[in-house]
C-alpha cells in the first residue's frame, strides 16, 4: 500500500489530526498511548488512517493499532475535532484493529490477535508503516 495523492480532503483532515495529537499535553496521555502515523492510502482515499502504540511506543510489550475514520462533507477543522475525540475514549477503541506488536499485550487490551499476524510475529516485531510516510 501507499500513500493516496495529495492534495485531497482526506489529507486536509488527516493533517490537522496529525496537528492536535502533537500537541502538548498528549491527548492520548489518558491512556498511555502515542500517535504512531496519521496517513490516507490510496487503497481507501476516502478515510483517515491513525496509528496509535499502546501504550507508549518506548514501552515493551507494547502493540500498534490502527482505526480508519471515514472522511464526510464536513469541514476539516469539524471531522479532526472529531476524530481526536473518538481517539480519546477509554480502551478499547472497538474498531481498532491490531497490525504488529506483541500478541499478549494485545489480548490484556481486549483486542483480537489477526490470523495475519501469525506467521510474522516475534519477539519485537517491525511497526507497520505506510510505505511512503511523510511524518
Amino acid at each position: 500500500m501507499a500513500l493516496a495523492e495529495r492534495p485531497s480532503s482526506a489529507w486536509d483532515v488527516a493533517d490537522l489530526v496529525d496537528q492536535q495529537l502533537l500537541i502538548v499535553p498528549n491527548p492520548l496521555a489518558a491512556w498511555n498511548s502515542d500517535t504512531f502515523w496519521v496517513s490516507v492510502w490510496d487503497s481507501d482515499p476516502g478515510q483517515v488512517l491513525v496509528s496509535l502504540m499502546v501504550p507508549r511506543e518506548s514501552a515493551e510489550p507494547s502493540i500498534q493499532l490502527r482505526i480508519g475514520f471515514a472522511v464526510t462533507e464536513e469541514g476539516p477543522e469539524i471531522q479532526s475535532e472529531r476524530i481526536v475525540a473518538a481517539l480519546r475514549r477509554p480502551h478499547p477503541l472497538h474498531s481498532a484493529v491490531v497490525c504488529a506488536g506483541d500478541r499478549e499485550c494485545a489480548e490484556a487490551y481486549g483486542y483480537v490477535w489477526p490470523s495475519s499476524l501469525e506467521e510474522t510475529a516475534t519477539q519485537h516485531p517491525r511497526p507497520e508503516q505506510p510505505h511512503d510516510q511523510v511524518r
